[in-house]
């Protein structure tokens, strides 16, 4: 029969229990790590997205441009052909837009459900811009009076919805914690 030291495994179940808890701690703490990380990056990207827009909705308000498009609507209507070209100067339409939000498009899910609506915000800004682009370049030179005029008020609810949404947007952003 072999005689066996009992005394050898204590040393060895230490070090093993030892090492499965500091595994154990170690994991947990590289876990909450990532997730304090995440959670800086997130309320990053969410203030400086609510700050790119409230600037970005500033301009539109400084230089009038829904106001602008209602009076060049008005103009068409009651004839006047240079309407289009009279709407937004070509500054305007080649605006660069939220180069934050284009820049951290990999990250965007990162804000949760607000995304949604974020999204579609630029989306609705991307298709005004376009119509502004679109008509210095002539696209709507063959519309006569009254077409133009029904363009220029659809984008003009565009931009309506895009400001409602624009605030609920900041908003919902500048709560993220």
């Amino acid at each position: 029969m072999i005689n066996f030291d009992w005394t050898v495994l204590i040393p060895l179940l230490s070090g093993l229990i030892g090492a499965l808890v500091g595994g154990g701690i170690g994991y947990f703490a590289q876990i909450r790590t990532l997730e304090a990380d995440l959670a800086v990056r997130r309320k990053s990207l969410a203030q400086a997205l609510a700050a790119e827009i409230e600037a970005f909705q500033r301009i539109v308000n400084r230089r009038d441009m829904p106001a602008r498009c209602q009076a060049a609507a008005d103009a068409a209507r009651a004839g006047n052909e240079n309407a289009v070209r009279e709407w937004l100067n070509e500054q305007d339409g080649r605006m660069e837009i939220l180069s934050i939000y284009h820049a951290n498009l990999g990250n965007i899910g990162l804000l949760g459900p607000v995304c949604v609506e974020l999204v579609t915000f630029v989306g609705l800004v991307q298709a005004i811009l376009t119509t502004i682009r679109g008509a210095h370049e002539g696209i709507y030179d063959k519309l006569d009076g009254g077409q133009v005029a029904d363009l220029f008020e659809s984008e003009l609810e565009l931009w309506r919805l895009s400001e409602k949404l624009a605030a609920k947007v900041i908003a919902d952003l500048r709560a993220i914690t």
